[in-house]
């Protein structure tokens, strides 16, 4: 039998905190990298934009607590 997505078995781990942050870590990796093979933005626009993003986020977060 083939675990359902919605089962515990399915996925053991997916409320732990590392997971979160390396799937999120991931997709910005994607975004940064799209935006610099499309021509958008250079590398270090990129860089610079997900520093500035976390900063952003970790004030909020830490206002929210």
């Amino acid at each position: 039998m083939i675990p359902r997505a919605t089962t515990p078995a399915a996925l053991p781990t997916s409320t732990s905190p590392v997971w979160w942050a390396a799937l999120l870590f991931l997709g910005v990796a994607a975004v940064g990298w799209s935006r610099v093979s499309l021509r958008d933005h250079t590398t270090a626009q990129v860089i610079v934009g997900a520093v500035l993003g976390g900063t952003a986020a970790a004030v909020v977060f830490a206002g929210l607590r």
